[in-house]
């Protein structure tokens, strides 16, 4: 027995067509309409529930590497919030209740239901929403839509766009990619599958703060020395204290103002600032050092 779904002919209609569902309900005995939404409601529970066991997750739906929600203790959801005026951004969390995240069909799940469901898939350069793009170069819009092969009848419809670079893609892979998005929306749409579905979640930026970019180099802050090159308070101190020893003088204020007026022909370090460390580099300090040795 083959397992391709066939289509039949609609049933003739006993009730007028739903134009108007406030006539229709002021016009028909509550009885009859607590029975027809229990019937529509019967039928779509069993229609998505057989749907759910036809697709495999991690083949036709489910979450790529590296999408996966962020979920606490709790079991809130965190959604990443960025930071206002410079501040860090942080994840914001919610109840399930609230937002649930849902995993993504893929290009595989699409291509089943369509077949599933004996449908065929049409796809056009959607030139009116490229146009309304501003006709970047380089960009594909494409729309897809799904016909009954029964009755060919317009099901469904749906849109994909693609830039040429994105993800390191060609004009190949853009325009494939601009299909697979088309179809899975118009499968989407068609199905009203939204709710257990989401799509091309694997193109979105990951969850959390964006890749940090270095500011641009302020030209008038003070350089860095490398660490080999970095004088410390100490250093100073023992180069004072072998200048006091050599000239033979004690530890007092009018020694330390001599030391810093010695200093600053050999070192060209202004006699202001040469109490810092941050002024002074080793190769500095080695020429005090050989000047004392020479005299």
């Amino acid at each position: 027995m083959s397992n391709e779904l066939t289509t039949t002919e609609p049933m003739p209609r006993e009730m007028p067509v739903l134009a108007d569902m406030r006539e229709l309900i002021l016009g028909t005995d509550s009885t009859q309409i607590a029975a027809g939404l229990k019937e529509y409601g019967d039928r779509r529970k069993m229609f998505r529930d057989w749907l759910r066991k036809q697709l495999i997750e991690g083949v036709h739906y489910g979450t790529p590497p590296g999408c996966e929600p962020k979920v606490n203790e709790k079991g809130e959801v965190g959604i990443w919030t960025k930071g206002k005026d410079g501040e860090r951004g942080g994840y914001k969390w919610y109840p399930k209740e609230q937002w649930t995240p849902k995993p993504s069909l893929y290009k595989a799940g699409a291509d089943f239901v369509v077949e599933l469901m004996n449908v065929r898939d049409e796809y056009t350069a959607d030139m009116p929403t490229w146009e309304q793009l501003g006709k970047p170069q380089g960009t594909f819009v494409m729309s897809c839509r799904l016909y009954s092969r029964a009755t060919g009848e317009l099901l469904g419809e749906g849109r994909g766009v693609r830039k040429v670079g994105q993800k390191g893609g060609d004009e190949n892979n853009a325009i494939k990619m601009a299909k697979k998005s088309a179809k899975v929306d118009a499968v989407l749409n068609c199905y009203g599958l939204s709710d257990l579905f989401t799509q091309d979640i694997e193109d979105m930026p990951p969850p959390g703060p964006a890749k940090h970019e270095n500011p641009a180099a302020n030209p008038t802050a003070p350089s860095v020395k490398p660490r080999g090159e970095r004088v410390t308070t100490e250093n100073l101190r023992q180069l004072y204290t072998a200048w006091r020893t050599f000239h033979e003088h004690d530890d007092t204020p009018e020694s330390k103002r001599l030391f810093i007026a010695w200093q600053e022909p050999i070192t060209g370090i202004p006699a202001d600032v040469a109490h810092k460390p941050e002024n002074w580099t080793t190769g500095k300090v080695s020429e005090c050092y050989g000047r004392l040795n020479a005299s």
